[in-house]
């Protein structure tokens, strides 16, 4: 963490100075996602897969200090604070999104909607929460699916209630493999793929009600990761992204 330009007496220390936590070093720290709460203090999600935890930290002007923090999920991913100071952190191996007050107390478990293995979440317009899902960690084709959760905000439903059908939003194929941009199978020639939303991680609307989500993995686990005895290169990652128009509340930037 870089302190304050206005916590520094000289103004050519900036970038010179860092401050790290823990303090020494915990092996079994494993932060993934962060958001700033409206106090200036930071929310970590530790995707640690024996001890997940979200972690209360400060920045003193001198050091990180620890405020509070909650074990709970396996391997917290995204995290992100409504205008409430609830706290929503995505859980991608237990299929959870948890909900937790300003003071790390937990609150609600929620996984409706389609909802399988959790991992980029935002808010839109209304407070609800959107979830990117990334499937399982296990081999065979996984279909990418978006999901809502109602918010805080709304008044005709309890806050976590899916607003998405059990599938979640996806996006069938209408027959057709999915191609890459030089015309070739997703997986080569003679290994079809007729799956075009696929693992997703990173999702985000926009002042327009748009949703954009990322194709990050493509949907073969084992093929992904690749297997040097089976001359089965691991790929690069996974093609594309999708916009939803207009299915969200319009965010104010």
């Amino acid at each position: 963490v870089y302190p304050n330009v206005a916590n520094i007496e000289n103004p050519a220390e900036i970038g010179t100075k860092w401050y790290s936590w823990p303090s020494p070093p915990d092996p079994n720290f494993k932060p993934f996602g962060i958001a700033i709460a409206a106090d200036q203090t930071a929310w970590i999600a530790d995707s640690n897969a024996d001890s997940s935890r979200i972690i209360h930290l400060q920045f003193t002007g001198s050091a990180i200090e620890e405020i509070s923090q909650t074990s709970i999920g396996m391997v917290l991913k995204g995290i992100v604070i409504d205008s409430k100071k609830n706290i929503w952190a995505a859980s991608g191996d237990d299929n959870y999104v948890y909900r937790f007050d300003e003071n790390g107390t937990h609150h609600g478990s929620y996984n409706g909607g389609g909802m399988h293995g959790p991992w980029g979440l935002c808010l839109d317009g209304d407070d609800n929460i959107w979830v990117a899902n990334f499937g399982s960690l296990l081999p065979g084709e996984f279909e990418g699916r978006l999901t809502q959760l109602a918010g805080t905000k709304q008044t005709a439903v309890a806050p976590g209630t899916a607003l998405t059908p059990g599938s979640g939003y996806t996006l069938p194929t209408a027959g057709d493999p999915v191609l890459l941009a030089n015309g070739e199978p997703l997986y080569g020639i003679g290994r079809e793929s007729k799956i075009p939303m696929m693992r997703t991680t990173g999702v985000s609307v926009d002042a327009a009600g748009n949703v954009w989500t990322v194709n990050n993995w493509k949907p073969d686990f084992l093929f992904d990761t690749g297997d040097p005895s089976k001359d089965i290169p691991g790929n690069p990652g996974g093609d594309g992204l999708l916009l939803w128009i207009g299915i969200a509340k319009p965010v104010k930037y």
